[in-house]
């Protein structure tokens, strides 16, 4: 059985696409401007962990959703110090669940600051 190459294909806003071979090591790849751009997808990420230990990763994704989305670290305290009443969340799955999906998405936006923009004046001058 032989394997065809997996190809990416990313769309811009301008119409432009973005073309990712996979190398020979398994990361894909984009020459943008003879730039070399690397991606990891999420799969990529879960390869290296066993089924049970993804499902944890992801009951842990799943419970910082449920209390807030509380940081990375906070979350590492509140199991460290057991805050948690029968949690089953242990550290390692917290750091695991950070390298397979990333820092979580609603606690970035969350704390993405809008700053407001200084007023323009407009002086008008009589002749």
């Amino acid at each position: 059985m032989t394997l065809l190459p997996v190809i990416v294909l990313t769309h811009k806003a301008d119409v432009t696409k973005c073309v990712f071979k996979p190398s020979k090591r398994g990361a894909f790849y984009s020459s943008v401007n003879n730039d070399l751009v690397l991606v990891t997808t999420v799969e990529d990420k879960t390869n290296k962990y066993t089924v049970r230990k993804y499902s944890k990763a992801k009951k842990t994704c799943e419970l910082q959703n449920i209390i807030g989305m509380p940081s990375t670290q906070d979350l590492i305290n509140y199991i460290d110090k057991n805050l948690i009443l029968n949690c089953l969340v242990i550290r390692k799955d917290i750091l695991r669940a950070e390298d397979i999906f990333g820092p979580n998405i609603g606690l970035l936006k969350g704390k993405t600051i809008c700053t407001t923009q200084q007023h323009v004046e407009i002086m008008y001058h009589k002749k």
